[in-house]
């Protein structure tokens, strides 16, 4: 039995069943905060497996005080029949449920008032998305946010009190999920062949550094499931890239305390929509891999460290080939295929990346990779009434639902 605490408190998935979900839920019934849950989806998510299976167990979920699907459209403004479609996908829900149209017109006629402003509020993107639901839920007067993706498979719906329950019940700030990515192989790429060689190769280079000891404290740091509490929600300033995860990450560590972070054994083996590797690094998990490169790097020197680049790029690879036995040796172990050579050449394409990486931090070392999101309450003190605006604006809805029968 796992009960080692890395740093961060880590609570263990020990007892498991039904009774500790249950014992959970009956304290977050008797909780004096509320909670919202933020769900994130591309309309093609709607359609699949995964979300049909979160969709039937959140319905009878009667506890939150609100959940927020924010569906994004290829189609600008979202058609009348998808907005149904929507719509009829989450009725009959226990619990408030609220959409965000994120591609409706009032909700991009704000963001292009706030680019009038000055507000650099870039592309769509998960992050911007997030970063929306973010300021609805706090100008909804939410205690905790939580948020999880949509294309989960195997979901189910205690994942939802495992992340609350340390926010709720123990005053956690920020709380992220974590779990296994075993289906018939090891997954998790990214995170198994970059971020773990990238923080190892830190840790290597130069032992110590406060920000590497926290980051190598989570268990999943790229994990897109977690809590946080209305103070940290006002004060973080998100990323809209691929660097969303870990730039969280370093301004947890900037705003937070140990003390006030938290991390949880979601309960379930993780899987989900595949990213495809990509044709350079411009695409697919390639250009994930360089923003995330490129975003560690800039945290870095933040905290004053920088790295010489070959001594970096050596301290990678035999960190990578190190891990690559270990979970060669993992994967035996538990009597699942591993391909000791498909990884080798997958750790071969994320030191391209960080070569790619490390050349975009070396040309504009302070540029944040994405946009970087101002904070809700810096929003709020250069332009007061802006979250109560988003409120209105999310509330009318697309166009055509305005319009008379």
């Amino acid at each position: 039995m796992d009960f080692q605490q890395p740093g961060i408190t880590t609570l263990h998935d020990l007892a498991g069943g039904q009774a500790a979900s249950a014992a959970r839920v009956e304290a977050l019934r008797k909780r004096d905060k509320k909670l919202g849950l933020f769900l994130p989806a591309l309309y093609r998510d709607l359609h699949s497996d995964s979300m049909r299976v979160i969709v039937d167990e959140l319905r009878s979920v009667d506890w939150l005080d609100m959940i927020v699907p924010a569906v994004t459209f290829r189609d600008t403004p979202p058609s009348p029949e998808r907005v149904k479609e929507v719509g009829e996908l989450f009725a009959e829900f226990a619990s408030p449920v609220k959409p965000i149209w994120i591609n409706s017109e009032p909700i991009q006629g704000l963001l292009d008032e706030l680019k009038t402003k000055g507000i650099d509020v870039g592309p769509n993107g998960k992050g911007r998305t997030v970063w929306l639901g973010v300021g609805y839920m706090l100008a909804s007067d939410m205690d905790v946010i939580a948020l999880h993706d949509c294309d989960i498979v195997g979901y189910r719906g205690d994942l939802v009190n495992r992340l609350f329950f340390p926010a709720v019940k123990f005053d956690y700030e920020f709380v992220k999920g974590y779990y296994a990515r075993a289906h018939g192989g090891l997954y998790g790429r990214v995170t198994r062949l970059l971020v773990w060689p990238l923080l190892g190769s830190f840790a290597r280079l130069r032992s110590g550094v406060p920000f590497v000891n926290f980051a190598r404290s989570f268990r999943y740091p790229l994990s897109g499931e977690f809590a946080m509490g209305a103070d940290l929600a006002e004060r973080i300033s998100l990323e809209n890239g691929w660097g969303l995860e870990v730039g969280s990450l370093a301004q947890v560590f900037k705003l937070l305390s140990l003390s006030e972070v938290a991390q949880v054994d979601l309960g379930i083996n993780y899987e989900h929509h595949h990213q495809p590797l990509g044709q350079d690094s411009d695409s697919g998990l390639q250009r994930m891999a360089v923003e995330i490169v490129s975003s560690l790097l800039r945290t870095m020197a933040g905290t004053g460290v920088t790295f010489e680049k070959h001594a970096l790029f050596a301290a990678f690879d035999e960190v990578g080939r190190d891990l690559i036995r270990a979970y060669r040796s993992d994967a035996a172990f538990n009597g699942l295929p591993y391909d000791r050579m498909a990884e080798r050449d997958q750790l071969e394409l994320y030191t391209r990346s960080l070569e790619k990486g490390f050349a975009k931090f070396e040309e504009e070392p302070s540029r944040s990779v994405g946009v970087k999101l101002p904070s809700w309450r810096t929003i709020e003190e250069e332009f007061p009434g802006t979250s109560a605006e988003l409120v209105q604006r999310i509330e009318t809805g697309p166009e055509h639902l305005r319009q008379s029968p």
